[in-house]
């Protein structure tokens, strides 16, 4: 019993911590670090086993203990349901456009999707590997043993092939983007004009030309020939080193300064000299504009934001994941993007004589049947422009002898549902012209009618808790009506309790005619009282009510129950007895001005 107990707090503090977690991280992040991490879903089997064990430990099944048998049973019962959802069940979205028929929708889990084949690709190997990753998983990504417990970490072997290879984890990034780090000038960009009779501010953008000139290539612009870093008999010849470009022709050429019309003069054929971008080329009656350099620059992937939350995030963009991919002695690094609700996007690449096509994202899967949208529906509040609901009317088919055959048409909204082979269809969204609808679609039949069953068995144990003896229901429905008539008392009394903070020297000194005696005190102590939603003895609450007053335990020889009792005793006596304790110098100056009546002005009990 201990056990299950103290299992009990781990559980609700597990969930309690995950709420904070999704509304902060999102709900992937809630997964990866606690509803499917391994030793949540150990937790949960301990806790079966535990519950399961208690039954005949301490004989619940028994007919005088059939309630808390119940119970335990219905928290078996849910767990169990939950783990057929958890690794049978699935769902997803599927998306139709008015008048089109699907029969496959996208995963709402994430899948690191594998093919590899051979050189023939006559024998392949598919994995499909279910992942819960998140940013602030990662933080053990590289710590000793952790990785292996709480971080992203995971690997995959396979021998099935004729070569075996691994995939391993290396880096998860939310919310990617690309950061030039570095950049080198790898070409030029030439424009000429189509339309030989207009110049300079005459011509429009669609009568350039624009062609882009490469290290190592030779172009051909308007018989004129251009070439980078490769030198060539007459021509243009563009030489990039360092950064820098120069030019070197065997024609005489001459540059205007686009920007400031500025003419460098005419440079002989044979001379070399610097150009920059923006420069007007002028040769054999010919103007090429030298627009800009080519680069090929390099990035370095970022994360924005480790949080994966699709609502109100302005930073959500999709994930990479990073991996080492080996083949025997050759590895190489591949980076995968994708995030829920996107397709995947696969990359292909081939590695020590093996070919591999990778993914990470949702996966596909097909339906027994074909679902075609026959019109989607918005419904407005009467005078409004605001959605009342949702509807979409579509009709089921089956496939025989690669033929369509409808089955049935219906419609989905808000509490209606398509249910189908064991597939159920939720209206989820639609588009603002009512082009297509948006379906979520569920498969777990079984999961569901457990999970049922067990908030069924719930239940009939919380009604039987009212009907059976022996129960602590019926323990403390004792307790009330024994104390029935006292605890009303005590209750109207307090209603009707008023105390002021006036006081006479003479009412202090009479106060010991009107002790209560220490024994009905502790008598009365007993008692038992609801207050603040639990069960408490009257002496916690005298207590309780004394040092909110005078903060003291104690007062004029009295503890809090005789002060108590004797309130409700001798009300008249005991309202001009200074009880409250005021520290504020303001209020006691204001109350020492306050005049009750005529004969009796406040006294402070400081």
């Amino acid at each position: 019993m201990k056990l299950a107990s103290v299992l009990l707090l781990c559980f609700a503090f597990s969930i309690a911590y995950a709420t904070f977690i999704e509304r902060d991280f999102g709900t992937a992040s809630a997964n990866a670090l606690i509803y499917r991490a391994w030793w949540f879903e150990y937790l949960l089997v301990f806790l079966s086993v535990c519950l399961f064990l208690n039954i005949f430990k301490y004989k619940l099944y028994r007919k005088d203990k059939i309630p808390v048998f119940m119970f335990h049973i219905a928290f078996i019962v849910i767990i169990v349901g939950a783990g057929i959802t958890r690794f049978i069940g699935f769902e997803g979205m599927m998306q139709i456009y008015e008048g089109e028929t699907e029969n496959t929708f996208m995963s709402d889990n994430i899948y690191l999707q594998t093919v590899v084949a051979d050189t023939n690709e006559q024998v392949s190997v598919s994995i499909d590997k279910q992942l819960n990753l998140s940013g602030i998983t990662k933080r053990f990504d590289n710590t000793f043993i952790l990785k292996h417990l709480f971080s992203n970490y995971f690997s995959i072997n396979s021998n099935n092939l004729d070569k075996s290879f691994s995939i391993k984890y290396i880096d998860f990034l939310p919310n990617v983007f690309d950061k030039a780090i570095d950049s080198t000038i790898s070409g030029i960009r030439l424009a000429s004009s189509s339309n030989s009779e207009k110049k300079g501010t005459e011509l429009s953008e669609s009568e350039f030309i624009y062609s882009d000139i490469l290290i190592d290539s030779i172009v051909f612009i308007k018989e004129v020939k251009f070439s980078i870093n490769n030198m060539q008999d007459s021509a243009i010849n563009f030489f990039i080193k360092d950064g820098l470009v120069q030019c070197v022709s065997t024609f005489d050429i001459s540059l205007t300064n686009m920007i400031t019309r500025e003419q460098s003069g005419t440079y002989i054929a044979g001379t070399v000299f610097e150009i920059q971008p923006m420069t007007l080329i002028n040769v054999n009656g010919y103007r090429f504009n030298l627009v800009d350099f080519l680069f090929v620059k390099q990035y370095k992937s970022y994360s924005a934001s480790k949080n994966m939350n699709f609502r109100d995030n302005p930073y959500r963009k999709k994930d990479e994941l990073v991996l080492m991919v080996k083949v025997e002695d050759q590895q190489k690094e591949i980076r995968l993007r994708g995030k829920k609700s996107n397709p995947p996007d696969f990359v292909e690449f081939e590695l020590g004589g093996l070919f591999f096509k990778m993914a990470y994202g949702p996966k596909y899967y097909d339906l027994p049947f074909s679902v075609r949208l026959d019109s989607a529906q918005t419904i407005y509040y009467p005078g409004s422009g605001n959605p009342e609901s949702y509807k979409s009317h579509v009709s089921i088919f089956s496939k025989e002898n690669n033929k369509l055959a409808k089955i049935f048409t219906d419609s989905i909204y808000m509490n209606n549902i398509l249910n189908y082979k064991g597939y159920r269809f939720y209206q989820a969204s639609i588009a603002e012209d009512d082009s297509w609808t948006g379906l979520s679609v569920n498969n777990d039949a079984l999961g569901t009618l457990v999970s049922y069953f067990g908030y069924a068995m719930m239940m009939l144990g919380m009604i039987s808790v009212f009907f059976f003896k022996n129960t602590r229901f019926k323990f403390l429905t004792k307790q009330f009506n024994k104390f029935k008539k006292n605890t009303l008392l005590i209750f109207f009394s307090f209603l009707s309790f008023n105390s002021f903070s006036v006081t006479s020297d003479n009412y202090v000194d009479s106060l010991p005619q009107y002790e209560i005696k220490k024994e009905f005190a502790e008598e009365f102590d007993q008692l038992l009282i609801q207050h603040d939603g639990r069960i408490k003895p009257m002496s916690t609450y005298s207590l309780d009510i004394i040092r909110k007053l005078s903060r003291k335990t104690s007062l004029y020889d009295q503890n809090a129950s005789q002060i108590v009792l004797g309130i409700m005793s001798y009300p008249n006596q005991w309202a001009h007895v200074p009880l409250f304790k005021i520290k504020n110098q303001l209020i006691i100056d204001d109350l020492n001005k306050l005049e009750i009546n005529k004969n009796v002005i406040i006294k402070i009990f400081k």
